[in-house]
């Protein structure tokens, strides 16, 4: 759908999204003129993804209007107020989305979609309880698009299937009521345009060659993180592919060792599993919460079919902080057991109060030089730093022959050709996290393109 998705505060204004309430997925422009900050960041980013070109979202914008959204002359053009809202929802009950704004000049609006209209087949406008209902039928009475308003208040419809008057008289019974604010954020989110779902939200601000993304989650399915405690880690430190830093609250230890469990299991079938619970069983008594992981680059020497030769081609390494340094050269026996039991492609060592996990001997010397000689507690629970120009590398190497049989490997494939010139002309990506567990989830990333030459 849209990829325009983000800078005003939701805090200084009510939640005025008009969401379709069976709706799976929405874009929300709080004041429809702001968009037009967004531009010079998609113009930008638009040179190397035809994705992000404003010009391609123009169809999507509204199924009766050539409107361009980061542009506000379009829109007041056709009568649409850019003072007021403008949202797009997706129906999750059928293939119908919708456009809902605020009018400044309804007959303006009128006669701008009744252009279209006249060319979609026999145009209808009736009054159905309370609202103006407006459409097209064709020659097999379908209605594919058409319109209700109430007051100032429209909604347009997109129905492909030809069901639209369904998607008209559902748009009648919301449309009047107050709007739909389920997915309203527990928490303020800085953005001039928001995608919304059932999961959480996402706002966005930007500039000419950076782009905010502030977000949150809602599932409660991340474990918790902290910034209780301190943090021996450091993001400064050798370049890598991926470089992320985190702290878990003690309560979600149990849950994350749980996963390390069955990852381990999943990458070493043929390992003695008896020693690998007496493993994790240790780690979970002794881990403080802090861990650091540093994927130095991707590098593809044979198949991609299966999950082991996916993990080895991630060349990379993970520091593990326990309670003493006793624990963790205590460790270290029932790791090398485990791994020698199935000939696991891992080694384990220690440094100090760490553990250090790898697939890698040059990311296992490398981690090392993540922690800091100055432990401090973090700003945020989790920091991370993403090197695009490495990325692109990596999807570079997926084999085709594999891509064409294998779904995963074919949409890898095809990021890598709509994105990968993009993550060269990326200068950094960055971002932070904290919370989770029973709460809300809070995320930011700032994807910093680089300057034009």
């Amino acid at each position: 759908m849209l990829t325009f998705l983000v800078t005003l505060a939701l805090t200084a204004a009510p939640f005025n999204a008009r969401i379709a309430p069976d709706a799976r997925l929405a874009v929300h422009l709080p004041v429809a003129k702001n968009a037009a900050s967004l531009r010079p960041f998609f113009d930008q980013a638009g040179n190397y993804s035809a994705l992000l070109r404003p010009e391609a979202w123009r169809d999507d914008a509204h199924p009766l209007l050539g409107i361009d959204v980061t542009r506000a002359e379009t829109m007041e053009a056709a009568g649409i107020d850019v003072q007021g809202p403008l949202t797009l929802s997706a129906s999750a009950q059928a293939d119908w989305t919708y456009t809902c704004l605020r009018l400044k000049n309804p007959a303006a609006y009128d006669k701008a979609t009744g252009a279209r209209l006249a060319t979609l087949g026999t145009p209808f406008r009736k009054t159905q309880s309370g609202a103006t209902v407006v459409g097209a039928k064709d020659a097999v009475g379908r209605v594919v698009t058409g319109y209700v308003t109430v007051g100032n208040q429209s909604c347009a419809v997109r129905a492909p299937n030809g069901d639209g008057e369904a998607a008209l008289k559902s748009a009648v019974t919301w449309l009047k009521q107050p709007a739909w604010t389920p997915w309203k954020p527990p928490v303020a989110l800085a953005g001039d345009a928001f995608i919304y779902g059932a999961s959480g939200a996402m706002g966005m601000t930007a500039s000419t060659h950076t782009a905010t993304f502030d977000a949150v989650n809602t599932e409660g399915l991340t474990p918790a993180l902290s910034t209780a405690a301190v943090s021996p880690y450091t993001l400064e430190g050798p370049a890598g592919l991926l470089k992320a830093r985190v702290q878990y609250a003690k309560e979600s230890v149990p849950s994350v060792v749980n996963n390390t469990h069955r990852m381990l299991a999943r990458l070493c079938p043929r390992c003695d599993q008896a020693v690998l619970s007496e493993l994790t069983t240790a780690l979970e008594k002794q881990m403080t919460g802090n861990v650091m992981l540093y994927v130095a680059e991707a590098k593809v020497q044979g198949s991609l079919k299966q999950e082991a030769a996916r993990f080895a081609a991630l060349k990379s390494a993970l520091l593990v902080e326990l309670g003493s340094a006793a624990a963790a050269q205590a460790l270290l026996e029932p790791a090398n057991r485990y791994l020698d039991s199935g000939k696991a492609p891992l080694k384990v060592s220690a440094q100090g109060t760490h553990v250090v996990i790898s697939n890698d001997a040059a990311a296992a010397a490398n981690v090392t030089r993540f922690i800091s000689a100055n432990p401090s507690r973090p700003k945020h629970a989790a920091d991370f730093a993403f090197d695009a120009k490495l990325a692109a590398q990596a999807l570079s190497q997926i084999p085709l022959f594999e891509a064409l049989s294998s779904s995963e490997l074919a949409g890898l494939l095809a990021a890598s050709a709509e994105v990968g010139p993009l993550l060269l002309h990326t200068e950094a990506v960055q971002g932070w996290a904290d919370g989770g567990g029973k709460g809300p989830l809070r995320a930011q990333l700032v994807w910093t393109l680089s300057a034009a030459k």
